[in-house]
């Protein structure tokens, strides 16, 4: 009886670990609520273009900081006009929330993060995790290494 016992039990265990998750899937985009100025901007060989700032689910928050944190996301187009391929990171960008902190970019695997080769255009995405009742003001893009910096104003359709 006991081994018949274990025997279900192990199987429900291993059916349980073998359902399939969606983790690395991309948050769904709920409805753009918000305008990026200027629209296109030119910051040290490379062409801002495209700038979309929108809600996104919080799939890619764990249970607690569903009830915290609220994604947005940024799709970007950026071009390379120099002769010489770019690096870029996400990391490069931050928000300044309507709380009058900056933030950093919330992680994921699909973020920007690639060298723009010379002549070429990419367009990408960026994730910004803000306190719920928060909004983001103003986004900024900062390479110390390249001595180039922008600011977004964010503004409410």
């Amino acid at each position: 009886m006991k081994r018949i016992l274990f025997i279900v039990l192990s199987s429900l265990l291993v059916l349980a670990g073998c359902t399939s998750t969606n983790d690395d899937q991309e948050p769904t985009t709920t409805e753009i609520k918000s305008q990026v100025t200027p629209v296109n901007a030119m910051v040290s060989s490379l062409v801002f273009s495209e700038l979309k700032l929108s809600k996104s689910s919080n799939e890619m928050f764990d249970k607690t900081e569903q009830k915290k944190n609220e994604l947005y996301r940024l799709q970007l187009a950026i071009k390379n006009i120099s002769e010489d391929n770019i690096l870029i990171s996400a990391a490069q960008f931050k928000a300044l929330t309507s709380g009058g902190k900056y933030i950093r970019n919330f992680p994921t695997l699909d973020e920007l993060g690639q060298a723009v080769e010379a002549k070429k255009q990419i367009t990408e995405k960026i994730y910004f995790a803000l306190p719920k009742g928060q909004t983001i003001e103003k986004i900024i893009y900062e390479d110390k290494d390249r001595a180039a910096y922008q600011e977004w104003k964010v503004s409410s359709k």
